[in-house]
């Protein structure tokens, strides 16, 4: 054994050990972060749904007389659904 592989080897096998932890590390990050992108495309497909549901209803409500308390919770949920629109961002083109 040379010098060199005698005062380096235990060194370089501490590098292999650190890059492997690092790859298996990164791709575990990378596997939460594809988790995370997922979930969200799931959320803005069902608030895409919810704004639709919330347009479908708005206008059955149009076509009839109500109440001022429909007309005022309708409002408010077509507040809230538009306020929930702006923050999530759109779902992702379907292929």
């Amino acid at each position: 054994m040379s010098l060199i592989t005698f005062i380096f080897g235990p060194i370089l096998a501490a590098i292999s050990d650190l890059k492997e932890t690092v790859t298996m590390n990164q791709q575990e990050t990378l596997d939460t972060l594809n988790g995370v992108n997922a979930t969200l495309d799931k959320i803005a497909i069902e608030e895409q749904g919810l704004s639709d549901a919330v347009a479908a209803l708005t206008a059955q409500l149009a076509n009839q007389q109500n109440t001022p308390e429909v007309d005022a919770a309708l409002a408010l949920v077509q507040q809230k659904t538009a306020a929930l629109d702006a923050i999530v961002p759109d779902a992702p083109a379907q292929n």
